[in-house]
């Protein structure tokens, strides 16, 4: 098998990225047969696993929910309202995973 099949399918896998550098370490050494071999058990592994694909604000699934932020009315937001809107959504984003302080 072509090494950037291997390359693609390991670093496509939900698993961090030292998991993926030694699983790709480990299936691009040694001859092709070896190689199908151990893709076929990974693949089965892979179909085990059971993540579910809507996010709630309780249950993470293969994205995060936030809260619900508020509109803010044009005619009536003052500075604070903004600021206040503005840190909400950047405490919901960190605490979603998105973004990191």
């Amino acid at each position: 098998m072509d090494k950037n099949k291997i390359y693609n399918l390991v670093y496509s896998l939900p698993l961090s990225i030292d998991q993926k550098d030694t699983l790709y370490k480990a299936l691009s050494q040694g001859d092709n047969t070896e190689v199908e071999t151990k893709l076929a058990e990974l693949k089965k592994q892979v179909d085990a696993i059971k993540v579910p694909t809507k996010a709630t604000k309780d249950v993470a699934g293969t994205v995060n929910a936030m809260s619900n932020i508020v509109n803010l009315d044009v005619e009536t937001a003052t500075l604070a309202s903004v600021v206040g809107a503005l840190n909400t959504l950047l405490v919901n984003l960190r605490s979603a995973g998105i973004i990191q302080v």
